[in-house]
């Protein structure tokens, strides 16, 4: 293009405007915009929802790596926890259900502050001699209690080799969203809980801590090993929502016809006089899917910066739903920090400008000739 073709492009695309002209020229591209908003809120939902599951995984489950063997805390660094729990099956009871349960025997330490956040613990002080239980809130909602209440359970007692029931206070509950715990997994204090023993690791640094254990001769597994199925359904799911929504990128790319098809309509008469003063009509085409682009990409960016902000609007509502007054929400993990996952929303936007460059090359110069007939 010669300079007054790019000056020409410049001036179609809002430089030296007034702003009414350019809101009425990219009126246009707000089906991208609108598209990108639903699209990166998309994406930033399912990958803080997924990262929220993972924190699941962690924080309900096993933490980042479990052993078998004891495993010294003081060797550990400062942002770095290792704690003993016990497992065991029980019977949990109230007055009007009972329940078959998973018992996690831990001790007081072991809530620290993002297990309390990830968990969305409530607890009460117990004012009483009995042992305090932390329920989740569907178990607590299928026996009909509440925190400060009595719930029974039986547990099987090694030494006296039979199952013994003990009377527990309800200290606490908490609400995970994930079925696979929320089902069926309570805490117990260490001392109640007879049952296998086992170590649970919190670290930022699993790789490396999990190399050093193993050159000491410690097995540990990861969280990732211990509930590999669920772990592969993530990243299955997230691997496959992503997959969709560039596809669905692709397509709205094929828009950039419909915008392309609005301006040469609109400047048919100016294209006529350019062609007339001897523009060639490859230049005029280049011209064209040069504004085309320009307007295509400042859709782009204005959707991500509205799909983002979205985001960090409307989840911290979700997050704060009480789910008391919807019952519903107990079946879903709504408690998660906003992740924006900038790769995923690049490959987006590469992939809806490529496409709407393919769509503008197969159909603008056959545009541009028709239109121009038209207005000769």
């Amino acid at each position: 293009m010669n300079d007054a073709l790019k000056r020409y492009v410049k001036r179609k695309v809002g430089q030296g405007q007034r702003p009414a002209w350019i809101i009425k020229s990219y009126l246009p591209s707000l089906l991208i915009v609108f598209i990108m908003v639903v699209l990166v809120f998309a994406l930033i939902f399912v990958s803080s929802m997924s990262k929220a599951i993972e924190d699941t995984l962690v924080y309900l489950g096993c933490g980042n790596l479990l052993s078998n063997s004891y495993i010294d805390s003081s060797s550990l660094n400062s942002d770095e926890r290792a704690f003993s729990v016990t497992n065991a099956s029980a019977i949990i009871a109230s007055q009007d259900s009972t329940a078959l349960v998973q018992v996690k025997g831990v001790t007081e330490d072991y809530y620290f502050d993002k297990k309390v956040e990830v968990l969305n613990l409530t607890t009460v002080d117990n004012t009483t001699t009995l042992n305090s239980v932390y329920l989740s809130k569907t178990i607590a909602s299928s026996l009909n209690v509440t925190l400060g209440d009595r719930v029974s359970v039986l547990i099987f007692d090694e030494e006296e080799e039979r199952a013994r029931p003990v009377f527990c206070f309800v200290g606490g509950l908490y609400h995970s969203g994930y079925g696979e715990f929320d089902s069926h997994l309570i805490f117990a204090p260490f001392d109640m809980v007879d049952g296998v023993i086992t170590y649970e690791l919190y670290t930022p640094r699993s790789d490396e801590l999990r190399g050093i254990l193993e050159q000491n001769g410690i097995t540990v597994s990861s969280y990732k090993e211990v509930y590999a199925a669920i772990y592969e359904n993530i990243i299955r799911s997230v691997s496959l929502l992503d997959m969709i929504v560039v596809l669905v990128g692709i397509l709205a790319g094929f828009f950039a016809i419909s915008i392309s098809s609005e301006y040469i309509e609109r400047d048919r008469r100016d294209i006529a006089g350019i062609l007339l003063l001897g523009i060639k009509r490859d230049d005029v085409v280049k011209a064209y899917k040069s504004i085309t682009i320009k307007v295509v990409i400042v859709a782009l960016i204005l959707g991500c910066v509205l799909g983002i902000l979205s985001s960090y609007l409307i989840m911290p509502f979700i997050s704060n739903l009480d789910t008391s007054k919807y019952p519903f929400l107990l079946n879903y993990v709504i408690s998660f920090d906003v992740v924006v996952p900038i790769k995923t929303i690049l490959l987006l936007c590469i992939a809806l400008v490529l496409s709407s460059l393919a769509s503008l090359k197969l159909s603008l110069k056959k545009m541009i000739f028709s239109d121009i007939k038209a207005a000769i």
